[in-house]
């Protein structure tokens, strides 16, 4: 993915990086999980308007639910 064309694509894989740093070791970053979370949830929302018809709700979906995670970590 990293390598992909697709900016939002290439964007989505680079934080995918950044959660799994902030998650790595034995006391995880949760301000970077929390922005990292919010960060793939705009990105995500943004891919589902580039999706293919059948696929966008499901896409948008999962925009929202990484959203809506990060709003639930305190």
């Amino acid at each position: 993915m990293q390598n992909s064309n697709n900016g939002q694509l290439s964007g989505i894989a680079s934080e995918l990086e950044r959660l799994n740093d902030a998650l790595s070791g034995s006391s995880p970053d949760t301000l970077q999980v929390q922005q990292s979370l919010k960060t793939l949830g705009e990105h995500t929302m943004r891919a589902a308007e580039s999706a293919d018809p059948g696929s966008q709700e499901k896409v948008r979906q999962l925009g929202q639910a990484l959203s809506s995670a990060a709003s639930q970590i305190h």
